[in-house]
């Protein structure tokens, strides 16, 4: 009998858990582990292709080398409070002490939704025009090694991401149209 009931305990807290993980869009879900597959073929083929190292442009600089979708990248995080980590006045960054953080610029070639993967539990943010863009959806589907992805409306041109943690840590991530 007390078998059953740390059962019936277990789903309760693993469905809680589950709300918490979407609505953070941070902490990992009970179903990453439990996956017998992923849905995202060719996102996954295109994650597999050989990453490329590049340098976070944390100041927001105008100059820093032009990213593209399809194409997977590696980036190095460093701490907020080093200088020009809290990023232009133009793209208005938000640096909490503490934390780590790098910003990359890329190029989206045609309006469109767009998902961004991540291969640890940053916080991410999309930066067009200066301001920061909402996600649409939050995915943890058990794409091994991708840890979660989030969806965003935009418009073709240049634009920015942010990644933020709480650890000094190398980020792998791809931005891929959602309809490929």
């Amino acid at each position: 009998m007390r078998a059953a009931w740390k059962v019936r305990a277990a789903v309760p807290a693993a469905l809680g858990l589950m709300s918490l993980g979407l609505n953070a869009c941070g902490a990992p879900l009970l179903a990453e582990s439990t996956a017998t597959g992923c849905e995202h073929a060719s996102l996954m083929a295109r994650w597999h292709k050989p990453s490329q190292s590049v340098a976070a442009a944390p100041s927001g600089e105008l100059d820093a080398p032009l990213l593209m979708t399809e194409q997977p990248y590696r980036v190095q995080l460093a701490p907020c409070d080093s200088p020009g980590a809290a990023g232009s006045r133009e793209l208005q960054f938000e640096c909490r002490v503490g934390s780590y953080v790098a910003a990359v610029r890329f190029t989206v070639p045609r309006d469109g939704r767009y998902r961004v993967a991540v291969d640890a539990p940053v916080w991410i943010d999309w930066l067009s025009n200066g301001r920061k863009v909402d996600g649409l959806m939050c995915e943890h589907s058990g794409c091994l090694p991708v840890r979660k992805m989030v969806q965003f409306e935009s418009e073709a041109g240049e634009h920015w991401l942010r990644f933020e943690f709480k650890q000094p840590i190398g980020v792998g991530f791809l931005v891929n149209r959602v309809d490929q």
